[in-house]
Formats: C-alpha cells, sequence, structure tokens
C-alpha cells in the first residue's frame, strides 16, 4: 500500500508541484491584493489629520477675531459644524 502511494507520487511530482505552485500563487495575489487595500487607506491617513488641524486653526482664529460679538458665534453654530465634519470622516 505504501510503496504503490509513493510509486505514485514519484510518477506525478511534476505535476503536484505544478498544481502547489498555483495554489501558492494564487495565495500570494490574495494577500497582497488585501495589503494594498489596507494601505492605501493608512498611506492617506496623516493627510486627512493634518488637513483636519489646519481646519481647526482657522476657526480658532475666526473666533478670535469675532470674539466680542457673541451673536456671531452663536449664528455660525459652530458646534453643527465640527459635529458635521466628524461624522463625515467617521463615516468614510
Amino acid at each position: 500500500m505504501f510503496t504503490d502511494v509513493l510509486k505514485w507520487s514519484s510518477n506525478n511530482i511534476s505535476t503536484i508541484k505544478d498544481i502547489l505552485w498555483i495554489i501558492f500563487t494564487l495565495i500570494a495575489t490574495v494577500i497582497a491584493v488585501l495589503t494594498y487595500k489596507r494601505a492605501r487607506y493608512t498611506i492617506l491617513q496623516p493627510l486627512r489629520s493634518e488637513i483636519i488641524k489646519r481646519q481647526t486653526d482657522l476657526l480658532i482664529d475666526i473666533m478670535e477675531a469675532f470674539s466680542d460679538d457673541n451673536q456671531l458665534i452663536l449664528d455660525l453654530d459652530l458646534y453643527k459644524i465640527v459635529t458635521l465634519n466628524t461624522y463625515k470622516i467617521l463615516n468614510q
């Protein structure tokens, strides 16, 4: 029995090697595609955080410029703007 399996595997070693190579290549391709998808999102993350920092700095400048007029700040409704931006970022 064992000799038959050994004889069969030695006769078909080339076919077995080709099948295993195809399986290995498919697994490597799937891993590469999934890694690319994940890397694409993480590469752009520092850019988004830098944009948020700059928007916050501009918002602080606006608030300091109009700090005397409280009604203008209330009319801008900054809380809803920040909430909307946060929701949009989390949704992405």
